[in-house]
């Protein structure tokens, strides 16, 4: 179980870094590492739900930690779309 936290923390910081670079350059190369890093952090989140079904406390604290991904992983995707859209502003 441990190694798959550490996937999920490998893929959180790999989707914020792609992100990071396409908001900084405006490179949609740096969106592969966003796309791979968040579907890599949510299929190892749910791997870790499933090593931890039989322990109710753990798969509390495992949906909270899922909350916070898709949250955050929300809030990149809206800061990617603002920053798609205002590459298109300013090339017409």
């Amino acid at each position: 179980m441990l190694e798959e936290l550490d996937l999920v923390l490998i893929g959180t910081l790999n989707t914020e870094t792609g992100a990071r670079g396409f908001l900084i350059t405006g490179d949609p190369a740096y969106l592969e590492p966003y796309n791979s890093g968040k579907e890599e952090t949510l299929s190892h989140l749910r791997r870790v739900k499933e090593l931890t079904a039989d322990n109710p406390t753990q798969q509390v604290n495992i949906d909270k930690m899922q909350s916070i991904v898709e949250l955050r992983v929300q809030a990149l995707a809206t800061i990617i779309q603002q920053r798609q859209a205002n590459e298109l502003t300013t090339q017409r």
